[in-house]
């Protein structure tokens, strides 16, 4: 018979028994390797004991098969257990004390009552919240039901305490490792797909320079593909003397190919019978296989408790996954001394990961660490971490891409003037790497970043507080305009390099270069054509003006509107119809070319009256030999060219 440790189990037993005298529900959380189903076996049998008739569920048949031994170690054979798999021979179940059945089983076919059962145990209840899971259990109507587990937390945040209550029991991977309640554990992370000089770069890139990148970013760049070969025999090298060995792959495909490299292999996974399956784990249990290769089949429930090498080859960002591959090799046997960890996985999260188990079981262990490269050893009486240079660079980077920096520009500004020598931009890219809560760019990071001067504690501002000032030393540089500002600014650092963006009540260039306004009355060509129409006698506008006024031709009379500015640039605009730009009586296709406008269709929206014989359009024309009519631009037909299609077609067969 088997009795509880008394380290743990013992006290976790006793929490339990005091749990349900007041309560209906309750939830053990125990590290897998610590016997949870043990524990959950000795409080069964004290239902027994009371008559009380109890399920035990679970998802996974494979797990069923296992909980239902240990649970004949605790209750004795004498007690009925029956399996229900919902075959023609499981009818008979309902006479068991303990049933065993699966959460998919009940599902399709269910015989028992609501209240057939006093008790439920509800193995690797962090599946209770999957809707399918929930169901079944929703049908049953037990006086108590007990949920267990590893790992509680669920990676769609649906939270099983909705079932079964708070944690009475909570025992976590970490604090079993640092008490020495699991195997000694020798965690290795491996990563010899390391581009070395890759990694130096963005070191130096990051750390040293202050430049962004993502953790994807990072994974792409210095990790390269493993060969299969090269990992085979690194993991034969640490499996010398038969230990056992599992291996979690990165898919099924993976697992299958992956089998070739190793001798005395055999993969277990989902696509494999239950009868493969089944054979593969016996043999791997009695020793007749060294080396099982399986995807996800293995993550929970299996015990191999003298497997000794465990292997990762595949990556999992869930910390759930982790530890439950992980927990496969933890349980503690007499004969085993520890257990290796081989961790291939090419991934900074998953570098981090390990890094943070170790740290949290230092700490469990009464010690606090910082892992450098003095110290690349996390290590105590059950446990050793071994880091490499490499990994400590990685996690350095990692630390600063994810470094949560000050949540406002206010707080940052206090600790910039803090640290003595920041006075300026420049200086500040030097010494923000002090303090890596400070952002390299801050004006990217803070939305309301005020400049650099009131950032970095400056009293006055950088730039000339008013135009006036500034206009004056760009007067005194002889600068005349904006093209020669911007490249004379740089002489006086107290100017902004735009002016008209820096200063709101900036007056225009005129007034900042020094310059005296210049009216449309000062120049007799423009006085001349400026229409006694508009409102705004000419004295009051500046010849830069954008104002759009009216203009009068002084040969032919026309008018027409044109901005000021326009008027008076390096390219003025004069009288546009004079410039046969619009269409008038003397520019017209009727004036300028009568014989063409002998052809002009009457297809056309406009009379030849209304178009300019040189326009650009596409006109539509009639041939006065053969009426025949066909498309082409004004500007074409001025020159000659694009005559009747049909007329040229009977030229050029006359010809021939």
């Amino acid at each position: 018979m088997i009795t509880l440790y008394p380290e743990y189990q013992i006290p976790a037993y006793q929490k339990l028994v005091n749990h349900f005298k007041t309560n209906a529900v309750a939830l053990l959380v125990m590290a897998t390797g610590l016997g949870k189903t043990i524990v959950a076996a000795f409080w069964a049998k004290r239902e027994y004991k009371k008559n009380r008739k109890g399920l035990f569920l679970c998802h996974d048949t494979g797990i069923l098969d296992q909980a239902r031994d240990e649970f004949h170690k605790v209750m004795g054979h004498s007690v009925a257990t029956k399996t229900f798999f919902g075959t023609d021979k499981d009818w008979s179940a309902d006479k068991g004390d303990v049933v065993f059945a699966t959460f998919q089983t009940l599902r399709d076919c269910n015989p028992f009552f609501t209240d057939e059962f006093d008790f439920i145990i509800v193995d690797e209840s962090h599946h209770g919240q999957a809707p399918t899971y929930k169901e079944v259990i929703q049908y049953f109507t037990p006086k108590k039901i007990l949920g267990i587990t590893a790992t509680p937390n669920r990676e769609d945040m649906q939270d099983i305490r909705d079932i079964f209550g708070d944690e009475v029991v909570d025992i976590s991977l970490e604090e079993a490792i640092a008490n020495g309640w699991l195997s000694q554990v020798k965690y290795h992370i491996l990563n010899d797909n390391l581009s070395h000089w890759k990694l130096k770069k963005i070191v130096k890139g990051v750390l040293e320079e202050g430049k962004r990148i993502s953790v994807k970013q990072l994974n792409e760049t210095i990790f390269i593909k493993a060969r299969d070969d090269k990992t085979a025999h690194t993991i034969q090298n640490y499996a010398r003397g038969k230990k056992k060995v599992i291996i979690f792959c990165e898919n099924i495909l993976h697992a299958e190919n992956f089998q070739k490299f190793l001798p005395h292999a055999e993969v277990y996974h989902s696509k494999k019978s239950k009868k493969h399956n089944r054979k593969v784990l016996q043999d791997f249990r009695e020793g007749k296989i060294q080396f099982i290769l399986t995807v996800n089949k293995m993550n929970e429930g299996i015990d191999v408790p003298d497997a000794e090498v465990i292997v990762f080859l595949r990556c999992t960002d869930s910390k759930t996954i982790f530890f439950q591959q992980l927990g496969r090799g933890l349980r503690k046997l007499l004969k085993k001394k520890k257990v290796i960890v081989l961790d291939f996985v090419a991934n900074c999260e998953r570098v981090a990961m390990v890094q943070k188990l170790a740290r949290e079981i230092k700490e469990y262990a009464g010690n606090h660490f910082e892992l450098t490269k003095d110290v690349l050893h996390v290590s105590g009486e059950s446990f050793d971490f071994i880091f490499s240079d490499e990994q400590i660079d990685i996690l350095e980077v990692i630390r600063q891409i994810k470094a949560p920096f000050y949540p406002t520009w206010q707080e940052a500004s206090v600790v910039v003037q803090r640290i003595d020598g920041i006075v300026n931009q420049n200086t500040y890219k030097k010494f923000y790497r002090s303090d890596k809560r400070l952002p390299s760019s801050p004006r990217d990071v803070y939305h309301d970043f005020p400049g650099w001067i009131v950032f970095l504690g400056g009293k006055e501002k950088y730039f000339y507080p008013t135009w006036q000032e500034a206009g004056i030393a760009v007067v005194k540089l002889g600068i005349k305009n904006s093209d020669e500002y911007k490249i004379l600014y740089k002489e006086d650092e107290q100017l902004p390099s735009s002016p008209w963006t820096y200063y709101d009540d900036f007056p225009g260039e005129t007034r900042f270069f020094g310059k005296k306004k210049k009216y449309i009355s000062e120049i007799p060509r423009l006085a001349q054509e400026y229409s006694s129409k508009n409102d705004i006698p000419m004295e009051k506008i500046v010849t830069g003006s954008n104002r759009k006024v009216l203009w009068t031709c002084l040969e032919h009379g026309h008018e027409w509107m044109a901005v000021v500015y326009s008027r008076t640039g390096k390219q003025e605009s004069n009288c546009p119809e004079c410039g046969n730009r619009i269409v008038g009586e003397e520019n017209s296709l009727a004036k300028t070319h009568p014989d063409l406008a002998k052809e002009y269709s009457p297809k056309n929206e406009l009379p030849a009256s209304k178009v300019i014989a040189g326009t650009g359009k596409l006109l539509w024309w009639k041939c006065s030999v053969c009426n025949s009519e066909w498309p082409a631009r004004g500007a074409e037909r001025v020159k000659g060219k694009s005559g009747c299609p049909e007329c040229a077609k009977r030229n050029r067969k006359k010809k021939s």
